[in-house]
C-alpha cells in the first residue's frame, strides 16, 4: 500500500510538473510574439492620441479633422478619413474608445491598421482583393475622450455614451416618459449606487458579500439585465444614458451630416454617398480573457459562413435570434453599434441588406470583479473629488482599478 502511494505520488508530481512546464512554455511564447505588439498600445489618452495623429500622417491621401470636446483639458475626438476608389459607394466605420477607459484596446488596432494593413491597401490604387472597388474608411479615435483621459467609462456628464446613443427625438420621448417607479434598476439602485465615498471594508471585502446578499435576494440573471439596460434617471447612478444626444454624439453626428462635405475637411458627405456601409465599434471587459467576440442585432446568419471559427468558438454573439440575448437586450437602447437608433440610422440610402454593425468585444475579468471597480469609481467621482488631498487620492486610485479591469496593459498574453 505505501508502495502504490508513492508511485501515485510520484505520477501525480510529474503530471504537474509536465503541466505546468508546457504552460510557461506557451506563455514564454505567447509574450513573446505579443511584445512585438506592445508599441501599438498606449499609457495614456494624449499618448493614444498623438501616435494616431502620426500614424494618420504617414498615408498620403489620409484627411484628419479634430472635434474639440474640452479646450482646458485638451481633449478631442480625431477623425481619420481614407478616401476609397470613385466608383466606391461602401463605407466603413471604426469606432474606437466609446467606453473612455476602454479605448486603449481599439486606439491600438487603429494605429496598427494606419501603420500596415491600410498602407499596404493604398499600393493597390485600383481595387481591394475580391476585384471590388476600395471602400472609404472613417476611423473615429476616442469618441469619449474623456472617460479615456481620467480612467472613466462614462463621460464628464456621467452619461453612457453606449446607452446614450439615439439619435431620432420620437426614441427620445419614448426613453423619458420611462416609468422610473416600476423600474427593476430602481429595485437595485441603493445597491449599485450607494451616496458616499468609497472604502476598502465596505467596497472591496464588504463587496463580495453585499453582492451574495444581492443575487440571493434578486437572482444573477436579473441583476446582470439591469446593468445591461441602463436608465435614464440617476444623473449619478452607474449606466445613466442621459436625457439627451450627449455633446460628443451631437457634435459627431453634426460633422458626420453637415461639415464633412467642406473641401478643406473630407470633401464628400459619407452619409449622403454611401449605399452599403460596415460598423464596427470596439470594447473591452466581456467574455472570456483575452479573447474577442462579435455582436450583432442583425445579420448574423450571412456572416457565420464568413467567419466559422467565432461561430464554432461561440464568439459570434447574435443579439437577435438567439433567445438568452435577445431577452436580456430586449429593453436595451442608445448603442452606438444599434441599428435602429445608433450611427447606421444616418445612413439613409444604406438598405438592410447592405448594411453589416457590430460591436467587437475583448474580454477581460469576470464581471463581477469589473462592476465591483465600476460601482467604486463612480461612488470616488460623485463623492470623494474637492474635499481633500486624501479624497482625491482615493478617486485617482479607483480610476486606476477600472482602467486595469479593462486594460490589462502589464500582460503581453492579454
Amino acid at each position: 500500500r505505501r508502495k502504490q502511494l508513492k508511485y501515485a505520488a510520484i505520477a501525480s508530481i510529474s503530471v504537474l510538473t509536465v503541466s505546468c512546464l508546457a504552460y510557461y512554455m506557451r506563455s514564454v511564447s505567447r509574450k513573446k510574439q505579443n511584445k512585438a505588439l506592445e508599441s501599438y498600445f498606449s499609457r495614456n489618452y494624449h499618448e493614444a492620441r498623438a501616435k494616431f495623429r502620426e500614424a494618420a500622417s504617414k498615408i498620403a491621401t489620409a484627411k484628419q479633422h479634430a472635434i474639440v470636446i474640452d479646450t482646458e483639458s485638451d481633449l478631442t475626438i480625431d477623425l481619420c478619413y481614407i478616401p476609397g476608389d470613385k466608383a466606391s459607394k461602401h463605407v466603413v466605420l471604426h469606432f474606437s474608445g466609446t467606453h473612455g477607459v476602454e479605448g486603449f484596446a481599439g486606439s491600438a488596432i487603429q494605429i496598427h491598421l494606419l501603420q500596415h494593413e491600410l498602407r499596404e491597401l493604398m499600393q493597390n490604387t485600383n481595387h481591394n482583393d475580391n476585384g471590388k472597388p476600395r471602400a472609404h474608411i472613417l476611423l473615429i479615435h476616442t469618441l469619449n475622450p474623456y472617460g479615456m483621459a481620467y480612467n472613466r467609462r462614462w463621460n464628464k456628464g456621467n452619461v453612457d455614451l453606449n446607452r446614450n446613443c439615439i439619435l431620432d427625438r420620437g426614441t427620445w420621448d419614448q426613453v423619458r416618459s420611462r416609468e422610473w417607479t416600476t423600474s427593476a434598476y430602481r429595485k437595485v439602485d441603493h445597491i449599485v449606487n450607494p451616496q458616499r465615498k468609497p472604502t476598502f471594508m465596505s467596497d472591496d471585502l464588504g463587496f463580495w458579500f453585499t453582492a451574495a446578499k444581492s443575487i440571493w435576494l434578486y437572482g444573477y440573471e436579473p441583476l446582470k439585465k439591469v446593468v445591461v439596460e441602463g436608465q435614464y434617471v440617476s444623473k449619478t447612478g452607474v449606466f445613466y444614458g442621459g436625457h439627451q444626444l450627449a455633446v460628443e454624439h451631437d457634435m459627431l453626428c453634426q460633422f458626420l451630416t453637415q461639415e464633412c462635405v467642406d473641401k478643406e475637411k473630407f470633401g464628400v458627405n459619407l452619409c449622403e454617398m454611401a449605399t452599403e456601409l460596415t460598423l464596427i465599434d470596439v470594447h473591452t471587459g466581456l467574455g472570456q480573457y483575452g479573447v474577442d467576440y462579435l455582436l450583432l442585432e442583425a445579420g448574423a446568419a450571412e456572416l457565420k459562413p464568413l467567419l466559422p471559427t467565432y461561430d464554432k468558438q461561440g464568439r459570434l454573439m447574435d443579439m437577435d435570434g438567439d433567445g438568452f440575448y435577445k431577452q436580456m437586450y430586449a429593453d436595451s437602447i442608445g448603442a452606438v453599434s444599434s441599428v435602429k437608433c445608433g450611427y447606421r440610422t444616418l445612413f439613409k440610402n444604406v438598405d438592410a441588406k447592405h448594411a453589416l454593425v457590430l460591436g467587437e468585444e475583448f474580454g477581460t475579468y469576470r464581471p463581477m470583479s469589473v462592476f465591483k471597480a465600476l460601482r467604486a469609481e463612480n461612488m470616488a467621482y460623485h463623492y470623494s473629488q474637492g474635499h481633500s488631498l486624501a479624497d482625491e487620492q482615493v478617486f485617482y486610485h479607483r480610476g486606476i482599478d477600472v482602467r486595469n479591469v479593462f486594460y490589462p496593459q502589464h500582460d503581453p498574453v492579454w
